[in-house]
């Protein structure tokens, strides 16, 4: 979970979230898009991040079920300073990565060659 909350942050600050894209259909060359995308993507990175820690935790205290689930990725964000600002964020991020998905769903081509 961290390697993968890893590329997700590197992909949301450097990387192309506009793979095969086809960006005249977008409008403004798709740039609300982008934005939109790589928002969504550090959230979903900070996500992964914080259950991946939740396993190493568990791992180390040989206690699976400290282990949890989205839930417990919530209440240990929660228990964090300017705890409401870090949940609206994220939350706001989760729907924004959801968006996300769904312009690649509709604005993707798929590589016939």
């Amino acid at each position: 979970l961290l390697v993968v909350a890893a590329i997700q942050m590197y992909r949301s600050l450097l990387g192309d979230v506009r793979r095969d894209w086809r960006l005249d259909t977008l409008g403004d060359d798709g740039h609300w898009a982008i934005r939109i995308g790589r928002f969504g993507l550090a959230a979903r990175a900070v996500v992964l991040g914080v259950s991946g820690a939740l396993v190493v935790q568990a791992a180390r205290a040989y206690d699976p079920s400290r282990a949890g689930g989205v839930r417990e990725v919530l209440r240990a964000l929660g228990r964090q300073y300017a705890s409401g600002w870090l949940l609206g964020l994220v939350a706001l991020g989760l729907v924004a990565f959801g968006v996300f998905g769904l312009v690649e769903a509709r604005h993707r081509t798929i590589p016939t060659d």
